[in-house]
């Protein structure tokens, strides 16, 4: 069984690669607690670990990530399910991260499109049934990955 990490101190110097405007212009207009822990953890998850993007489950965000030894490797970001989600639609709403939806068998990306007309507490987006590339069923299968939105220069240099 995962034992909780207790906070002694920092241990020692290690570092995650993070855009400086982060902190020169995301941090002077963000205001919700829920948008910033959302942004910083999918930074740690994907910059940490050198990926650009990474599949990170609500479960991850909400609980952290236990490796197959049983070891803990983080919290996660210490709210609630509801406030994950919350903070996810904002930072993406606001293109501090996008979401991508992967097919599970072929990794290619997936068009989402917005539901005009939905049920209550039904999802706000519809995907395809099966996948434009390899042709898998996709529905329910779906993998959401998320990484830093990136401006159109950022993209055209890199």
């Amino acid at each position: 069984m995962a034992t909780h990490l207790k906070f002694i101190g920092f241990s020692e110097s290690t570092t995650t690669d993070t855009p400086n405007d982060l902190f020169d212009v995301v941090l002077p207009q963000i205001n919700n607690l829920a948008e910033l822990k959302v942004v910083l953890y999918v930074i740690r998850r994907t910059f940490g670990y050198h990926k650009q993007f990474d599949w990170i489950s609500l479960s991850q965000f909400e609980k952290g990530i236990v490796d197959s030894h049983g070891k803990r490797l983080d919290e996660g970001v210490g709210l609630s399910r509801k406030a994950i989600v919350d903070g996810l639609e904002r930072a993406v709403n606001d293109r501090y991260l996008e979401k991508q939806f992967r097919c599970p068998d072929c990794n290619s990306k997936t068009t989402a499109t917005r539901r005009v007309q939905r049920k209550p507490h039904a999802s706000k987006i519809a995907l395809p049934e099966q996948c434009g590339v390899c042709g898998a069923k996709i529905q329910r299968r779906v993998q959401v990955f998320y990484g830093l939105a990136w401006s159109k220069q950022a993209q055209n240099r890199g």
